[in-house]
């Protein structure tokens, strides 16, 4: 299990304590808070994000 940035086929993940990866959320390391997809790699570019009806934070791909 890995912690913290993995770069994997070219993408960046980040896992959490456990060793999950983040997915579909914005998480902040190092001072930096960073975009994740639903597949859980680090977004780039433009990032469009909406927040259904109970308030989660969805990340387009």
């Amino acid at each position: 299990m890995q912690l913290g940035w993995i770069h994997e086929g070219g993408k960046w993940y980040l896992t959490d304590g456990s060793g999950a990866i983040k997915t579909n959320t914005i998480a902040v390391s190092g001072g930096n808070a960073y975009a994740f997809r639903p597949d859980g790699s680090m977004a780039t570019g433009d990032v469009m994000a909406s927040a259904d009806e109970n308030g989660v934070l969805q990340i387009k791909p």
